[in-house]
């Protein structure tokens, strides 16, 4: 074997390895996207939204995905979980998957006796509004 055919094989083996590591990392995040949502309250996601009540954090993208939740060509399950195939809704599912973890954290500060509105104003504080 030639030291460039070895080479080869030593780098098509990390390319491998990478690929491997990649997909096992996605799947997690499946796993972990799909635990947060069964712990979710779901019906929230059959709710109108209004229009007017779109965060001010929330990617440009997020009201065309509204548009195709309401017109039933997306659900809100499949863009919390990121099982999404366009950039767009990639965009407002990581945003979503921010926002749960921000709810989480302040759900947590409420249980250990804080208010409602001092727990939203210590996380809001950590990741800026």
């Amino acid at each position: 074997m030639h030291d460039w055919e070895r080479e080869l094989a030593e780098i098509r083996r990390r390319v491998n390895e990478r690929v491997y590591e990649s997909e096992r990392a996605l799947e997690r995040w499946r796993l972990h996207a799909e635990d947060r949502l069964a712990d979710a309250d779901t019906a929230v996601f059959e709710e109108p939204l209004d229009p007017a009540a779109v965060p001010g954090d929330a990617p440009e993208q997020f009201r065309e995905v509204v548009a195709r939740f309401d017109s039933g060509e997306l659900d809100w399950q499949t863009v919390v979980s990121g099982s999404v195939e366009d950039e767009g809704e990639r965009a407002v599912s990581m945003w979503m998957d921010r926002r749960l973890g921000q709810l989480q954290a302040a759900g947590r500060l409420v249980r250990r006796g804080m208010t409602a509105e001092e727990a939203y104003d210590e996380v809001a504080g950590r990741v800026g509004r």
